[in-house]
């Protein structure tokens, strides 16, 4: 039952179907009712579950779902990596010097920046997710801090 799903549910339910003999839909079938936006949403990990806490919204510039220690220097991030940790390179913005870490990292996370961005473009040319534009954020050389000015769903008080 193909109708009202998108993504990764509608590609594995049109494939199941497709490989069902007793099922009329062919392979043809299947193809056509697949859009690159699915292909697109199956190829990237998918957010799943209760819904986080919003510390800051910026530009999804780089699509997909990263989770790992937050790191805020290349070399960190890359000694990290080397230990087995999933990393997220949190940076006011990157740079040349952030490329060898960006080859090991899970994730980016910039406060500045945009779909154009430095950070953006590598990140996708990684398959890496990345949020930049984070303006909320501050980010120092070994912190971040989240100015919580915005209207949510629910009053969050900095502390």
């Amino acid at each position: 039952m193909t109708v009202g799903l998108h993504g990764a549910a509608l590609v594995r339910d049109v494939v199941r179907r497709a490989a069902d003999p007793d099922d009329a839909m062919s392979p043809i079938d299947a193809i056509e009712r697949v859009t690159p936006a699915d292909v697109e949403l199956a190829l990237h990990p998918q957010a799943v579950g209760g819904r986080p806490r919003v510390l800051a919204r910026g530009i999804g510039a780089s699509p997909g779902v990263a989770s790992g220690v937050a790191v805020f220097d290349p070399a960190g991030a890359l000694d990290r990596a080397a230990g087995g940790s999933a990393v997220i390179l949190v940076r006011d913005a990157t740079g040349p010097a952030d490329e060898p870490a960006l080859a090991v990292v899970a994730g980016v996370l910039t406060s500045t920046g945009g779909m154009a961005s430095h950070a953006a473009i590598l990140a996708r040319g990684h398959g890496l997710p990345a949020v930049c534009g984070a303006g909320s954020l501050q980010v120092g050389p070994a912190s971040m801090t989240a100015a919580v000015t915005f209207v949510a769903e629910r009053t969050i008080s900095p502390s």
